[in-house]
């Protein structure tokens, strides 16, 4: 028994190893908590031992699936003893979801009760993509597209819902098993690049372009479609996909529109070739017409050359005169500011000598009433001397009596003392006043002599003062002589000045018409020339278009008799 024992042992351990190799594996309680798994179960998961250990199977599900009643009738099934396999998607611990190929086992004790859930998966996330992709991508082809398979032969084995349409068949089973040739006409099954076709195809050649087929009805279908060889994992090819799109309606359309346009080209070829001739004709009145004006066009750009280069001479005179007269204007200006000074200045002169005049009338008025002064002073002084003489005669008198009276006091004794006393005293004061006498007619002398060179003196200056008043007359008389030329010169510069300005403006209007004819002869002559050069142009255009209308002419007539041909030929 113990021998048993140990052999089942040691089976179980083989067993595992053999798992741990391959599998990965993980061992639950009955209620879901982990108590075991391999480091490929860790390692597809992206976990380590610790962390799983201990905690509950959901930690690996999406959070919708663990709350939901799913979730708990499946571990409700585990715990009853109720083994679950197949394709399930979890989480690891990045949030990524990965899908496993999984089988859940209960496991029993001896008395029959569920001890642990084993669980063995292995990890099927690129298989389950792939299928994915491809349910998705025949979806997108059954959404839009006609699809068919084949075995290498060309027998069918499957079709979507969108070929059956097309053709006309309600359900697969009436063509399942067929030949392909029951979708082409017998001139084509019977051709030898039907049978080369299949042969290309089974050897692993793609087919792709426009197909004529038939539909259930015998009716034609055009498709657009492409044959692909699927290979096995040894390179044989096991199936023909064609997927496939109909256009039997722009194939059809454009059949039609040839069979229009056939009949249409042959019209408008015979209408072409009419109209071409006509215009050919119309091509040469043309060119005839533009040859005419090309000519008169050079000949108004030749006179239009010249008067630009007249106009320009015109234009550089006036330009000279313009300069001269500006000239002469400033000069003008120039004279009328002097003589506006010299006006001035010979007014202010004037002024000048009549206020001289003025003065040597007033010094001649000034001059006789001086001399009349000196001569009342002169008369004076001679009545004051004869009142000197006067005076000094009678100081002699009052001096004589005064000596006459001192010898009566002499006389008298001491009574005549007082009076002596006095008679003394006259004759000082008559002697004092002879003195003064004398003095005063000395001065009066003087005073004589100088009132007459005074006299001498005036009576000179008078005789100044006149000539003086004679010039100054003169002066003021030429001065008004020279106001009033001045005056006259001053009116006639005006006059020059406002000629010159209104000739130097005239001069600006004539130079500005003058340059607006140069602007205008040029952009003639410029516009001639390039008129002339159109023209030209124009003319070798007509030329390259009758060349074109006489291709045009040959290519109608070619393609009246391509056509006439196809018509008897038809």
């Amino acid at each position: 028994m113990f021998g048993l024992t140990q052999k089942k042992s040691t089976h179980t351990n083989y067993l595992k190893q053999a798992i741990d190799t391959s599998w990965a594996f993980i061992e639950f309680a009955p209620s879901g908590v982990i108590l075991d798994a391999n480091a490929n179960f860790l390692q597809t998961l992206g976990y380590s031992l610790d962390e799983v250990v201990g905690k509950h199977h959901k930690m690996f599900c999406v959070r919708e699936y663990t709350s939901s009643v799913d979730y708990k009738q499946f571990w409700n099934n585990l715990a009853a003893g109720q083994s679950n396999s197949g394709e399930f998607v979890r989480t690891k611990k990045t949030g990524e979801l990965v899908w496993l190929q999984a089988s859940y086992t209960p496991v029993f004790d001896q008395d029959g009760k569920v001890e642990k859930i084993i669980k063995v998966a292995v990890e099927i996330s690129e298989m389950v993509t792939t299928r994915l992709e491809s349910n998705w991508m025949k979806s997108a082809i059954d959404t839009g597209w006609a699809m068919i398979e084949f075995d290498p032969t060309g027998l069918i084995t499957n079709a979507n819902d969108n070929f059956l349409k097309i053709f006309g068949y309600s359900s697969l089973q009436e063509i399942s098993k067929k030949h392909h040739r029951i979708f082409c006409d017998t001139t084509l099954t019977n051709s030898t690049s039907y049978s080369d076709f299949w042969a290309e195809l089974a050897q692993g050649r793609v087919k792709a372009g426009e197909y004529k087929r038939l539909n259930k009805e015998g009716q034609e279908v055009w498709l657009y479609a492409n044959y692909t060889p699927v290979r096995d994992t040894n390179n044989n090819v096991v199936k023909i996909i064609k997927i496939a799109s109909n256009i039997t309606d722009s194939v059809q359309n454009k059949e039609n529109l040839n069979a229009i346009l056939k009949t249409k080209i042959h019209q408008l070829s015979t209408e072409l070739a009419q109209g071409s001739t006509a215009m050919d004709g119309k091509i040469n009145e043309m060119r005839i017409s533009v040859e005419e004006a090309s000519s008169a066009i050079t000949q108004i750009s030749m006179g239009a050359q010249d008067q630009s280069r007249q106009v320009d001479e015109i234009s550089r005179l006036l330009n000279e005169i313009k300069a001269s007269s500006s000239k002469t204007n400033h000069k003008a200006h120039n004279i009328k500011t002097v003589v506006e000074q010299s006006t001035q200045k010979a007014q202010l002169g004037g002024e000048t000598i009549q206020s001289v005049v003025s003065s040597v009338s007033e010094i001649n008025n000034g001059t006789e009433d001086t001399q009349k002064a000196i001569d009342s002073l002169a008369h004076l002084s001679n009545e004051i001397t004869k009142i000197v003489g006067v005076l000094s005669g009678v100081a002699t008198q009052t001096n004589l009596l005064a000596l006459n009276a001192g010898i009566e006091a002499a006389k008298a004794g001491d009574a005549g003392n007082g009076f002596a006393v006095i008679a003394e005293q006259t004759r000082i004061l008559a002697e004092e006043s002879k003195l003064n006498s004398k003095k005063i007619e000395g001065v009066i002398h003087s005073v004589s002599e100088h009132i007459s060179g005074v006299i001498a003196s005036v009576t000179k200056m008078k005789g100044n003062v006149q000539t003086g008043e004679k010039a100054a007359l003169l002066a003021k008389n030429a001065f008004d002589e020279i106001h009033s030329s001045i005056l006259n010169t001053f009116e006639q510069t005006s006059q020059i000045e406002i000629a010159a300005n209104f000739q130097n403006e005239s001069i600006d209007n004539s130079v500005q018409s003058i340059e607006k004819i140069v602007i205008v002869s040029e952009e003639t002559a410029a516009g001639s020339e390039e008129l002339a050069s159109s023209t030209t142009q124009l003319n070798s255009g007509i030329g390259d278009i009758s060349v074109s209308s006489k291709r045009m002419n040959q290519i109608a007539q070619e393609l009246f008799e391509v056509i006439s041909s196809i018509n008897r030929s038809n």
